[in-house]
């Protein structure tokens, strides 16, 4: 009985689900870049190592053939959170090691594949307990759940750092507190979703039954899929400014303005990311009803726009530098509430056109992963290119990377109709 309410009422098990993946992607390649640069490490390194933990989210198609074929895919969701929970606890602990930045370095690309499962499974359980119906009722939900995590990692865990490093006076205590925490979060969630989440049968055919081929099979059929090259190139190419930007707009806060920074400390930091990812809440509900308004194909340029433009304000603040913490604080939630507007369509593209047949959740593993690749190659060069161009000229170049992004938008193939019908 239980098991038929937990699929009839998505509210048991959607909202922990999707804040536990945003939650667990903002600590590793946001959080912890802040992390590196309090501990002394410089931004175009930071920035560098923090992008390797997006690697892992980058190769999610070759991970998300064991969800859709062995054990089921709750048993990965709750086993990879407790990974999550074990790993943040070690960093904690080693933190205190006189070689710590390596072994920190090392847990933390382990757990990023534990994230990344986690992610995997976690979207499989949401597109084969729901119907295409429910998935574009609850994308606005989802979205939301996921920036949750955002507020709370990057925005509260931040601004809780320069609370307790203005008490401690050590950024090494300080950070050893606040994986403590996480990891007693991740541990509760996953004791959560053990009690609540649909147990779906096995995700597949019995191993008994060729696994090898099941598993080359589902990789073979998304290759063959009608106009896989666009949807590929759309799938990677629409957050590409967003790739060079998430690593970078925090060291361009925390930055002195004698660097061309906005001089802000981790408690302001901290807070216009809580007020940024608020935002990006209320653009993803906006993106999630202008779809089902409108339906995805003739919203999707639209929502194109809502990612790339906004990002002006980048350009003007580093023109500017305005000691103004207001000023700051409206200029980034407004980019960031178009921002998420704009990522619900990417969303629900991937989920609905790209994703549907035989596999669902390895084909869209392999739509977040093309986006991962994005995030993680751009990530790796960002830190770079401000080294190189200095920020007012690399935010021109964000700019200018929304070219490829609205080119593969106008040529992106509908060939499953309206997603949001």
């Amino acid at each position: 009985m239980l098991r038929s309410e937990q699929l009839k009422r998505p509210l048991l098990w959607v909202p922990s689900s999707f804040f536990a993946m945003g939650l667990v992607n903002q600590i590793l390649v946001v959080v912890s870049a802040i992390m590196f640069r309090n501990l002394g490490m410089g931004y175009a390194e930071a920035a560098a190592y923090a992008s390797q933990f997006y690697l892992a989210y980058a190769i999610q198609p070759l991970l998300a053939p064991l969800v859709d074929t062995f054990k089921t895919r709750k048993f990965y969701v709750v086993g990879s959170q407790l990974c999550i929970a074990v790993g943040f606890g070690l960093v904690a602990l080693c933190l205190q090691l006189p070689a710590y930045v390596a072994i920190v370095i090392a847990i933390l690309w382990l757990v990023s594949f534990a994230g990344s499962i986690q992610d995997v499974a976690s979207n499989g359980v949401y597109l084969n307990a729901l119907d295409n119906k429910q998935q574009a009722k609850f994308i606005g939900l989802q979205s939301l759940s996921w920036g949750l995590g955002p507020i709370v990692g990057a925005g509260a865990m931040v601004a809780y750092s320069g609370h307790l490093f203005s008490t401690l006076g050590s950024w090494v205590s300080v950070w050893q507190i606040i994986f403590a925490l996480l990891s007693v979060i991740l541990l509760l969630i996953a004791l959560i979703h053990q009690a609540l989440l649909p147990a779906d049968p096995p995700a597949s055919v019995p191993v008994v039954e060729k696994p090898t081929l099941k598993l080359t099979h589902a990789f073979t059929s998304f290759f063959l899929k009608k106009d896989i090259g666009i949807m590929i190139a759309f799938a990677f190419f629409y957050r590409l400014s967003q790739g060079l930007l998430e690593k970078i707009v925090p060291f361009f806060m925390m930055d002195p303005l004698s660097n061309g920074g906005l001089g802000l400390d981790n408690i302001a930091l901290g807070n216009i990311n809580s007020l940024g990812f608020s935002a990006f809440l209320v653009g993803s509900v906006a993106g999630g009803w202008f779809i089902v308004r409108r339906d995805l194909k003739p919203s999707l340029m639209f929502l194109c726009c809502a990612v790339n433009i906004p990002n002006i304000f980048y350009v003007l603040l580093s023109l500017y530098q305005p000691e103004s913490f207001w000023l700051v604080a409206a200029a980034i939630p407004l980019e960031k509430f178009f921002f998420g507007m704009g990522a619900t369509g990417h969303m629900i593209y991937m989920m609905q056109q790209l994703a549907p047949g035989e596999f669902r959740t390895t084909h869209y593993a392999f739509g977040t992963g093309f986006m991962g690749l994005c995030m993680w190659s751009m990530g790796s060069v960002s830190g770079f290119l401000v080294e190189l161009l200095g920020y007012q000229q690399f935010f021109i170049v964000v700019l200018l990377a929304a070219i490829p992004s609205f080119y593969v938008t106008w040529r992106v193939p509908f060939n499953q109709g309206a997603a949001a019908s």
